[in-house]
């Protein structure tokens, strides 16, 4: 009996199968698939510069449009601005603060910051643009006054608008003639003071001159005493009430100058130390008929002129 090898059988019948031509309905179904198979699309090939051309282009873009809104929405109508320009300066101005914020305001600092925008509004006000507020600019605020009491001490500013009430024309009668005084305003920092006496045949006797001055934020009083023989300056001291007292303590006497608002409108002056001292007997310029002695002091009273 023949023994065959089951491998050699497999190789036969598949050649056997691989001479027979295939089906018409094979080669359809092939071509059905073939036709279905897409074609590869080609890369699209970008310039290099492309894209930093588009940011480019988008900035510029943004830049036109901020122009075009500042110069249509924000930009001010110039006839509205000419209009503004032409109306009457406010004669009061609020909320401009004067110092830092750490410090107090007194009424007379407010009251010469209000009486220096009176007298020149635009040389006050600080201007920006027309989106800014109105900023004030520094001022000369006077002199530093401090007060000390048994509990505490108090410091206030002094400027010469302190003293504008003696401005003007003031004078007094004895039995020897009739004294005049006369303060005029010659300067933002200065008040001259002229007195002159006439006696009862109607003669001018004399006259003298006296100031109030302002310098280095501090205020004086000028007058001529004995002691020197030409005017001496008496720095400002205090100021409470009715009742300012200028000193020069290298002066023998009088070392203080006491002006004293009256209850009657008028005022006075009176020479003397603090503490008090006897009257030396050579204050000739002093002890004139336009003063009179009351005990340790040379004082003058005078009245509103009508």
């Amino acid at each position: 009996m023949e023994n065959k090898d089951p491998l050699f059988e497999n190789f036969g019948r598949n050649a056997r199968k691989m001479d027979a031509a295939p089906s018409s309905d094979a080669w359809t179904k092939l071509e059905a698939r073939l036709d279905k198979q897409e074609r590869p699309i080609a890369r699209r090939r970008s310039l290099p510069g492309l894209g930093i051309m588009s940011v480019a282009a988008s900035v510029l873009l943004l830049v036109g449009l901020v122009f075009v809104i500042s110069q249509t929405v924000l930009k001010p109508n110039p006839s509205n601005m000419a209009k503004v320009d032409q109306e009457a300066i406010p004669r009061q101005v609020e909320d401009l603060p004067l110092l830092a914020s750490n410090e107090s305001i007194s009424s007379p600092q407010m009251a010469e910051y209000q009486r220096k925008i009176n007298a020149n509004p635009r040389g006050l006000i600080k201007e920006g643009g027309y989106h800014k507020k109105l900023v004030a600019q520094s001022l000369n605020v006077g002199q530093t006054i401090t007060s000390y009491s048994d509990h505490s001490a108090e410091s206030y500013v002094v400027t010469m608008k302190n003293f504008d009430w003696i401005l003007g024309e003031w004078k007094t009668k004895n039995k020897n003639g009739t004294s005049t005084e006369t303060w005029k305003s010659v300067s933002s920092g200065r008040i001259k003071g002229t007195g002159s006496f006439t006696n009862t045949n109607n003669q001018s006797i004399f006259t003298e001159e006296m100031a109030l001055v302002e310098r280095d934020n501090k205020i004086y009083f000028e007058a001529v005493t004995q002691f020197a023989g030409k005017k001496v300056d008496y720095e400002l001291e205090s100021l409470q009430g009715n009742q300012a007292i200028f000193h020069n303590k290298t002066i023998e006497f009088p070392s203080h100058v006491v002006i004293v608002r009256t209850n009657t409108g008028g005022f006075s002056i009176s020479f003397k130390n603090i503490p008090p001292v006897a009257i030396p007997d050579n204050n000739i310029l002093l002890e004139n008929v336009r003063n009179s002695v009351k005990g340790k002091e040379i004082i003058r009273t005078m009245e509103r002129k009508i």
